[in-house]
């Protein structure tokens, strides 16, 4: 493959991942939420609970994404926003009961997704390919 053709590989994939994953929610239940919204579900349940900003940058997403994911995840359930006593203009989103039993669910979609991600590769491959990702990604940093 020419080098040249390395943003659409990269973006074909991407998209093969995402189709996939939103695949295994559905197997796993989850109908009603996009692989975006399972990394949300991911933090929430390591952190019991974060701000809108801290979400972002943990997520690596825009305030307004992050804020129109959770207005998303709030009307069906599976969070609520705190508000601040200290600042009224901060609010904490933590998991309901609903959002800790999706977590689950999304946490056992993507160990699926990532055996097929990483299917005919070595542990070696593996290693390498996280380093090269995480080289790549790093020569975005804003």
């Amino acid at each position: 493959m020419k080098q040249e053709f390395s943003i659409h590989l990269l973006s074909r994939t991407r998209d093969r991942i995402q189709k996939f994953l939103s695949k295994e929610f559905e197997k796993e239940g989850i109908k009603d939420l996009v692989p975006a919204h399972g990394g949300v579900l991911y933090a929430l349940g390591i952190s019991n609970g974060m701000t809108m900003s801290e979400l972002a940058k943990v997520l690596d997403r825009t305030n307004s994404t992050v804020t129109a994911l959770l207005d998303k995840m709030e009307d069906l359930k599976y969070i609520k926003r705190i508000q601040s006593n200290e600042d009224e203009r901060v609010f904490t989103a933590v998991l309901t009961a609903k959002g800790k039993t999706a977590r689950e669910a999304v946490i056992r979609a993507s160990n699926t997704t990532n055996q097929t991600l990483y299917n005919g590769l070595n542990p070696n491959e593996r290693q390498t390919f996280i380093k090269l990702l995480e080289r790549i990604h790093s020569n975005f940093e804003t």
